[in-house]
């Protein structure tokens, strides 16, 4: 492999470190903050907002950025978003106002919707076959590892001061000038016999996509059950720290990015949609494992189990979806599947709330355990009857 395509590829993992966890960053001190509010109407609600409310920004400018990309190219939005992603991010260590930084964290997720969108994007435009199902793979073990540093590092960082680990999201001036440098537009941009917005799209399986973009945000309410309600759990238990937090959670993205690093080879042994079996299963008996502990050290077990699931999550969906779509079209559905992402990610805790509220999150998490079963077997009899799924090429 040549320099050029190296740095590339470490351009493009570097960028996805920044992504799924952006918001769960501060997610170590958010009972601090909790405290530090506590006075500001609706402080319990506001202070759990810091870590989802970007995943609704995000999922609603995801599709703009797609279809932007489809028409315009992918490399200039992705390097404004990550300067963005900076200055945003950064936001919160320099306020004291719980409502501005609400306003931080907005102009985040619209920076995390331009870089995510684009990187999968990227991945799709510049890699096929094998070597496309490898990169995948270890994009989700460097989004792990990303959650293994950054949140380890927040919850030390909280213990000095709830503000400092809102200085994590200078990473994204690290990475701009890589991505000034090594990465390139792809030829269907460039060509002036082909303009973009001139290409007709090709026909494929509005169903198949459906059933994607579902499994997605399902997925997803329930991997963001961990950044969320995990520190409160713990928190519960008394004497723990925050870099205990930080720790309990960043085992499970060390788990999953272990699990992703051999995704290419676990691929080729199961479809998309056994993967996504195999993945719902296991988190179902982590979170069921979870719902039962007393202890810190249970909670590593059962944060260590799901995370094996974790690992396969992301790039089942994001190859799934890179397969199925037409190259014409990619940037839009891609950008739909991150609307689906940060959809999921946003609605999370209000999903997860009335279990909270009527019994407790132990008993959330059992809950959310069983109910993965029951998507196990739905899609053991989609496989079975759903000619749509079946014939899908994609779904091999």
């Amino acid at each position: 492999m040549n320099k050029n395509k190296t740095l590339l590829k470490i351009t493009l993992l570097f960028s996805s470190m920044m992504t799924m966890m952006a918001g769960a960053v501060v997610a170590p001190s958010l009972p601090q903050i909790n405290n530090i509010f506590s006075q500001t109407p609706h402080a319990d609600i506001l202070t759990r907002l810091i870590i989802t409310l970007p995943a609704l920004f995000i999922a609603f400018f995801s599709p703009v950025f797609g279809k932007l990309s489809d028409t315009y190219g992918r490399k200039t939005i992705l390097l404004i978003s990550l300067v963005l992603y900076s200055f945003s991010g950064t936001s919160g260590y320099f306020l004291d106002n719980l409502y501005f930084i609400l306003i931080g964290r907005a102009f985040l997720g619209i920076s995390v919707a331009g870089i995510m969108t684009m990187v999968i994007a990227l991945i799709g435009d510049y890699f096929k076959g094998a070597e496309r199902s490898k990169f995948l793979g270890l994009q989700g073990a460097f989004m792990g590892m990303g959650g293994v540093i950054f949140i380890a590092l927040a919850g030390w960082l909280a213990d000095i001061g709830w503000h400092v680990p809102f200085l994590i999201y200078l990473f994204g001036f690290i990475v701009f000038p890589m991505a000034l440098i090594y990465l390139f537009e792809p030829k269907q941009f460039n060509s002036a016999n082909n303009p973009p917005n001139k290409i007709t799209p090709i026909n494929y399986s509005k169903k198949l996509v459906a059933l994607i973009y579902s499994l997605i945000f399902w997925g997803i309410v329930v991997f963001y059950m961990i950044p969320v309600q995990i520190p409160y759990l713990l928190k519960s238990m008394g004497d723990i720290t925050n870099s205990q937090i930080g720790l309990a959670i960043s085992v499970q993205s060390l788990a999953g990015a272990i699990v992703a690093m051999n995704y290419k080879r676990i691929k080729n042994i199961f479809s998309f949609c056994s993967l996504y079996q195999l993945t719902f299963g296991i988190l179902a008996f982590g979170y069921i494992f979870i719902s039962f502990c007393n202890t810190y050290n249970q909670y590593l077990v059962g944060l260590l189990i799901s995370g094996l699931g974790v690992g396969l999550l992301m790039p089942t969906g994001n190859m799934w979806i890179i397969e199925v779509a037409p190259e014409s079209i990619r940037g839009q559905l891609v950008g739909k599947a991150s609307t689906a992402t940060f959809i999921a990610m946003f609605l999370s805790p209000i999903i997860i709330q009335p279990f909270i509220h009527f019994f407790s999150i132990s008993v959330a998490f059992g809950v959310m355990g069983v109910m993965l079963i029951f998507v196990v077997i739905i899609l053991y009899y989609l496989k079975l009857n759903a000619k749509f799924l079946i014939n899908q090429k994609a779904c091999k």
